[in-house]
């Protein structure tokens, strides 16, 4: 490096506002879904359709995505127009009104593969007295994906219905 050069420092106050989001809003490579995907679902509730999960909106207070069966496990499947890398995954979910537990399922195709395999297993608690939202980013590194299928179980005890604010997908970068 040389020494007579002056480099500016790329810098970003975090405060209570950006804190949240800091670690997110940080991460290159998001994949734009809604061109490299079709997305085929199994339900969805008309007020709260699959396109919010894909819609950019995050947080609290962000739109939804709600299955439309109550007690019923979910599927979102992404299929891919073409063989993906994929490095991450990040999604978000909000309960304000029941206690309960929801349970994401990631299970992947790779091209050339008969069976999925599994990617993880992401369980979120909720409580109208505590945990309301929760966020969870998902170190991937899968190579050549070319279907990504979702199960959500809203409850593990079988109440309340499934639901995602916010589903992202990052390219790896080997």
């Amino acid at each position: 490096m040389k020494t007579d050069e002056s480099l500016t420092l790329r810098k970003c106050l975090i405060d209570e506002s950006t804190a949240a989001d800091a670690c997110h809003s940080a991460i290159a490579n998001e994949l734009d879904l809604r061109s490299c995907a079709q997305v085929h679902f199994s339900s969805e509730h008309p007020l709260h359709p699959i396109d919010h999960l894909f819609d950019g909106s995050t947080g609290e207070a962000a739109t939804r995505w709600v299955g439309g069966r109550r007690g019923s496990p979910e599927t979102i499947l992404l299929v891919f127009d073409q063989p993906m890398n994929i490095g991450r995954c990040a999604f978000e979910a909000v309960e304000r009104e029941i206690v309960r537990t929801q349970q994401v399922t990631a299970e992947y195709l790779l091209t050339g593969d008969e069976a999925y395999r599994t990617g993880f297993v992401q369980e979120f608690n909720f409580s109208p007295d505590g945990a309301t939202h929760q966020r969870e980013l998902i170190e991937l590194n899968l190579r050549g994906v070319c279907r990504l299928r979702f199960t959500i179980l809203a409850d593990k005890s079988g109440r309340g219905v499934p639901s995602l604010t916010a589903l992202r997908l990052f390219s790896a970068s080997w």
